[in-house]
């Protein structure tokens, strides 16, 4: 009977350790910037220009400077060190 407590504490620490390094966000789900957050500005129109890293720009950051509002940020393929 102990042993099997002590398996299920262990199996409830484990879920737990796997929420927490996960951020407790599922997969897919939209940020609230993405869903119209009111705490986020929008363009009020999209310009329709495409701003690339790194074929433009070297670095998101510099993209994102770069880029007025209303343009679209598009990231390659890669490992970016940075944060945004």
């Amino acid at each position: 009977m102990r042993r099997a407590w002590l398996v299920r504490a262990l199996l409830v620490v484990a879920c737990l350790a796997v929420v927490a390094a996960c951020g407790g966000e599922m997969e897919g789900a939209p940020t609230p910037g993405a869903v119209g957050d009111i705490a986020t500005e929008s363009p009020e129109e999209w310009s329709g220009n495409t701003v690339r890293v790194p074929e433009d720009y070297p670095t998101i950051q510099a993209a994102v400077d770069a880029a007025p509002p209303g343009d679209l940020v598009l990231i390659g393929t890669g490992v970016y060190r940075e944060e945004v």
